[in-house]
């Protein structure tokens, strides 16, 4: 899809979520790379279109598996703005509250 469409906001962020999960279980002999790319990916998805909630979870997501709990909370945040019902971001939004010592802030998500 990349390739069809450079500034396809969806698919940059479906491609970081896929390299996300590959990171986030070893499923790579470099993970830093791997992150540094999926990041990119993310960061595009939101340029192209920071409208799209799926880019701002793309973000989070990676922020999160960083060590970026706070840049990863806005991102979630900004997610369920545009979306109040997606799941993904509210999940990981109540995580992120945990990651930072805050876990009452990430009962209700």
């Amino acid at each position: 899809m990349l390739e069809l469409e450079p500034s396809n906001a969806q698919a940059h962020a479906a491609l970081a979520v896929c390299f996300n999960h590959r990171a986030q279980h070893g499923w790579t002999t470099d993970r830093k790379a791997l992150l540094e790319a999926t990041h990119k990916l993310a960061n595009d998805a939101v340029r192209f279109d920071p409208r799209d909630p799926n880019a701002h979870f793309a973000l989070g997501l990676t922020c999160t598996n960083s060590s970026a709990p706070h840049e990863a909370i806005r991102h979630y945040q900004e997610a369920i703005r545009l979306h109040p019902s997606h799941i993904p971001s509210l999940a990981n939004l109540g995580l992120c509250y945990s990651f930072i010592d805050r876990p009452a802030l990430g009962l209700p998500y």
